[in-house]
């Protein structure tokens, strides 16, 4: 009996990044075009991943929120429009 080796046909197109904002990642994929017979040398990888980072339109808008959000979110967060004394009267153990 004579050994067939696999062989594969070639990558596809990489897939869109999985994160729209951010770190992500892509993949690919190929086939099997003669799938090994007779201890023929086995199949490579059919799938590949990497990393990619998401640089959509909509991100600009989500990294000015994020700038914003944090802090004003904060109990103790001093707004200069508060006057000192209501910040004392939270913090007064009831």
């Amino acid at each position: 009996m004579l050994s067939v080796d696999c062989m594969v046909g070639s990558w596809g197109p990489w897939s869109k990044c999985s994160s729209l904002c951010g770190v992500g990642s892509k993949d690919r994929t190929r086939q099997v075009t003669v799938p090994p017979r007779n201890g023929g040398t086995p199949c490579p990888d059919l799938k590949q991943r990497r990393g990619c980072f998401g640089d959509s339109p909509v991100c600009d808008t989500a990294k000015e929120v994020a700038k914003i959000l944090p802090d004003s979110y904060k109990r103790d967060f001093k707004d200069p429009w508060r006057r000192p004394h209501m910040l004392l009267k939270e913090k007064q153990p009831r």
